[in-house]
């Protein structure tokens, strides 16, 4: 069974065994089946990817990760019409830090040496706002159910805000 394993699941119970790269299958008394992740392959809550592909919709996205065209460490999906202008590809220096994780803000400090996707490997939701050094920023759905933001070369904060429209429609209304 071939199948995208997207996030950071880390085991699965299977009712048949599973053939994953990135992981192993296992079996414990009886008949329970299991599917663990190799540590080296655990995504990361937060990183950058130079390589973004485009995709109409979820059928497409996920399309493409199952037929092996995107290593989700590399590269990502994004459901847009044009990705132009999103990231450069290339080596380089990329490191992102979430160095707040609130409920309804999430902030990560990026260092890029060119322009890169920043994907954030939490659930996309209508609401969600990002602000790159505090400026408003738009927000891709990215590999299906993620949410990608691009960022400039350089050192900046980026930070994720959930200010959904009917929470601004409901206050205003009070």
């Amino acid at each position: 069974m071939r199948v995208p394993l997207l996030g950071n699941i880390r085991y699965l119970l299977p009712a048949r065994e599973i053939e994953h790269k990135d992981g192993e299958h296992g079996r414990v008394e009886g008949n329970l089946n299991f599917w663990r992740r190799r540590p080296d392959r655990e995504l990361p809550r937060a990183l950058l990817v130079g390589e973004v592909r485009p995709a109409g919709t979820l059928s497409e996205v996920i399309a493409r990760i199952r037929a092996g065209e995107i290593d989700v460490f590399k590269a990502a999906v994004v459901q847009a019409d044009s990705v132009d202008g999103l990231a450069e590809s290339g080596g380089g220096t990329a490191k992102a830090a979430i160095t707040s994780y609130r409920f309804s803000s999430v902030q990560v400090a990026v260092d890029c040496d060119r322009r890169k996707l920043l994907v954030l490997c939490d659930v996309m939701y209508p609401g969600w706002k990002a602000y790159v050094d505090g400026k408003p920023a738009e927000v891709y759905t990215t590999n299906g159910i993620f949410r990608g933001v691009p960022v400039p070369a350089g050192q900046h904060l980026v930070e994720f805000r959930f200010e959904p429209a009917s929470l601004r429609n409901g206050l205003a209304l009070a």
